[in-house]
């Protein structure tokens, strides 16, 4: 496999959906390769549908989905404190990634995180990542460095940056339940909705919560 090869980690949210675009956009023709990892929390398997959704839009013909449901079996809907060890799931999440860009003999692997302009985590994460990779690459130096394009943006900057790729936002999944709609009560469903008005933005989601007239 050539170098123009790129591993996305996908979760089937906005970001990932963003993240895609991006990739695909720049002039430099890629193969796009989506990892998606089926984790233990409730909405894994709409998360896992949503993923597929946006490959199938994207055309990226090969997928891999990983079950690694010991990762968050316990994810607080109303915003509670996760499992504790929760905060030592995205270095397994990365190492996954690596792995999975080793095997392929990617040269690019993009994690679409982002924590909308909030500096100190931003800062965590940027250094969990830097100490992930230099982990890997102790023992394989050829695993590619991590990308993160959004990780600086605020959600208005990140759905701006969407609405210009044209993305179709209704291909994400946010919710932290398992649908069949979003529930609009959890921290995500009350993000994306801030995030939206903020951007001045209508999300076609909310077409779908409206009752049918009778």
């Amino acid at each position: 496999m050539s170098q123009s090869s790129v591993v996305i980690l996908g979760s089937g949210g906005l970001r990932s959906l963003v993240a895609a675009a991006v990739v695909l956009s720049h002039a430099e023709k890629v193969k796009l390769i989506a990892v998606h990892i089926k984790d233990g929390r409730e909405n894994a398997d709409v998360r896992l549908e949503h993923a597929r959704r946006q490959a199938d839009h994207f055309k990226i013909s090969q997928r891999i989905e990983l079950e690694l449901p010991h990762l968050q079996p316990e994810a607080g809907l109303q915003g509670k404190p996760g499992p504790a060890g929760s905060q030592l799931v995205r270095p397994q999440i990365l190492l996954a990634g690596m792995a999975q860009a080793l095997e392929l003999k990617a040269g690019r692997l993009v994690w679409p995180a982002q924590f909308d302009g909030d500096y100190a985590a931003i800062a965590r994460s940027t250094e969990q990542t830097v100490l992930t990779q230099h982990l890997a690459q102790l023992e394989h130096p050829q695993v590619p460095a991590v990308e993160t394009p959004m990780l600086e943006l605020t959600d208005v900057q990140m759905l701006e940056l969407g609405a210009q790729l044209d993305v179709p936002w209704q291909l994400a999944w946010s919710c932290l339940s398992g649908g069949p709609r979003p529930c609009q009560a959890c921290v995500a469903c009350r993000r994306r909705r801030t995030s939206f008005e903020h951007a001045g933005m209508v999300d076609p989601v909310e077409k779908t919560l409206k009752p049918a007239r009778v």
